[in-house]
């Protein structure tokens, strides 16, 4: 099973764990900087800073503000991480369409 950090830890980010358990995800950490109001969720820790030594790859920010969610997604692939595409599986997609990274 595929191991998903995913930054933020309010209600954006529980509908995107959601969706990334659907997908065939196991999240490995939350990271928020309000590790104050969250130790854990969902049954998965919270970290405040991303963990040292990761073999995690792969990320999704799930902060509601665009700037603040285009700069972290910028930093983690100047990093080397893939912030992946995550479809619900009961989706219908157009086979004209082409899913892709979020840009804002």
């Amino acid at each position: 099973m595929r191991k998903l950090i995913i930054f933020g830890a309010g209600t954006y980010a529980r509908r995107v764990a959601n969706l990334a358990v659907l997908c065939g995800w196991k999240i490995e950490c939350f990271v928020d900087e309000a590790t104050d109001a969250w130790k854990m969720l969902l049954g998965v820790e919270v970290l405040g800073s991303p963990p040292d030594g990761s073999a995690v790859k792969e990320a999704v920010v799930a902060i509601g503000n665009v700037q603040v969610r285009s700069r972290i997604q910028e930093t983690l692939e100047s990093q080397g991480m893939t912030c992946p595409v995550l479809t619900h599986p009961a989706a219908s997609v157009s086979r004209d369409a082409t899913l892709g990274p979020a840009r804002s």
